[in-house]
């Protein structure tokens, strides 16, 4: 099968059976090369991005939708139509190759209907876009629902956001203080033709000029250095640790914030995270900087099944979330998640702190953080705990604790600083 035909049923396993991409990615990594690997998925992170795009674009081509059943042939099609819009794409290769990649799905019943939608599209395009250019979903590839939300929730900031959260993420950078300080690390980049930049919120962030592979970065499997986006790195800055408390990582994986927090010189770290093959990732992350952590695979929720009786100083609160700050990284978002799933993990957000405060120390802090930028789940969400929480104090963080993903900046994301009051 060629690579049209590979990249259609991955894209497939995404619209129809609901994998992330970076699972299917995953799967996919040795049937290829490193080259045709890399090769696929960028062409998987465009068509994610930029499906409800041209979903409407398929409306305006065809008299009728395609079948459920038939459900790859639309994703041949989405993937077809993305290739006829880039300017360095021969426009013969990508309709003939797309003809011949459903032989190869065994959809050959389909071929005269690719080539018509993709040719009709080759004459139509310009009127196309002009017919739909005012349409954001067409603008920004962001689902109707979701489009609606970001714009009614932040109707100043919406179009900056949208923007943003098409444009590839920086590669950033977090140095072990333990191992080096911020400026001798650059220093290392530098002697390594690597250009970089000190991060602005983070105390001991780099950000990258351009994206390398961690192989490249100086002293990474020694433990000098982390990847992590700016935005997770204020985490730890905000719970501010010291190494006499004991701290409880909730939701640890992958284990970025996990080791930050090591960083910092903690030794009592209690790590817990639901998923074993997540929380294995957690381990990777500990060994390759040789630091150790009590880890617990259990629901957050279950305290009567992992909670030793002793309360922490400090918690921090990772909660799951919609991860709608970070949809330039995984684009995916923009197909898996659904409108009832922001009210869904707003309770689950809820009913986490609920959990936890209790594991918390009198005088103790506890960090509500999401990388998500609705406010179902972020000041919503605690306003009502501390509305419901007599002994909850809330320390107000600038830019009301909410940042937006910014073009060559940090991801968007959500902190809020909770204490016990005595």
């Amino acid at each position: 099968m060629n690579l049209r035909g590979q990249a259609a049923e991955a894209l497939f396993e995404v619209v129809q059976n609901g994998r992330s991409l970076t699972d299917v990615l995953g799967s996919l990594k040795a049937e290829f090369d490193p080259q045709d690997h890399s090769q696929i998925s960028f062409v998987l992170y465009e068509t994610c991005r930029y499906y409800h795009r041209y979903k409407l674009v398929l409306k305006e081509l065809m008299d009728k939708p395609i079948k459920p059943k038939d459900r790859i042939i639309e994703c041949l099609l989405v993937q077809g139509l993305w290739e006829l819009e880039q300017p360095d794409k021969p426009e013969h290769a990508a309709i003939n190759e797309s003809v011949n990649a459903t032989r190869d799905l065994n959809k050959e019943w389909a071929s005269k209907l690719v080539n018509g939608v993709l040719r009709n599209f080759q004459r139509q395009q310009e009127s196309i876009s002009h017919k739909l250019d005012s349409n954001l979903v067409y603008q920004t590839g962001y689902p109707q629902w979701l489009t609606e939300k970001i714009t009614k929730s932040w109707p100043t900031q919406s179009p900056d956001i949208l923007h943003a959260g098409n444009q590839k993420g920086p590669m950033t950078v977090r140095v072990n203080a333990q191992k080096g300080s911020r400026e001798d690390y650059m220093a290392l980049l530098d002697k390594a033709g690597i250009g970089s930049v000190a991060c602005k919120i983070s105390e001991n962030g780099v950000q990258l000029h351009h994206a390398v592979p961690v192989d490249a970065l100086p002293g990474f499997w020694e433990g000098r250095a982390s990847v992590q986006d700016e935005a997770a790195q204020l985490c730890t800055q905000l719970l501010d640790v010291a190494p006499k408390h004991r701290v409880l990582d909730a939701c640890c994986a992958p284990g970025g914030k996990t080791c930050h927090i090591l960083e910092q010189g903690v030794e009592d770290l209690t790590a817990v995270e639901l998923e074993p093959l997540r929380l294995s990732k957690v381990e990777e992350n500990l060994e390759r900087l040789g630091f150790s952590a009590k880890l617990i695979c259990s629901d957050i929720n279950n305290t009567e099944d992992w909670w030793d009786g002793i309360q922490f100083d400090r918690i921090l609160l990772d909660a799951p979330c919609s991860a709608t700050g970070v949809i330039r990284r995984h684009p995916d978002i923009k197909l898996l998640r659904k409108p009832q799933d922001v009210k869904q993990l707003a309770e689950l957000q809820r009913q986490m702190l609920h959990k936890l405060w209790p594991l918390l120390k009198e005088g103790g802090k506890m960090l509500y953080a999401t990388c998500s930028i609705l406010p179902e789940e972020n000041e919503q969400n605690i306003e009502q705990f501390v509305a419901e929480t007599k002994d909850a104090i809330w320390t107000q963080i600038s830019n009301g604790g909410q940042r937006f993903p910014e073009i060559d900046g940090p991801d968007g994301f959500y902190y809020a600083l909770l204490e016990k009051r005595s």
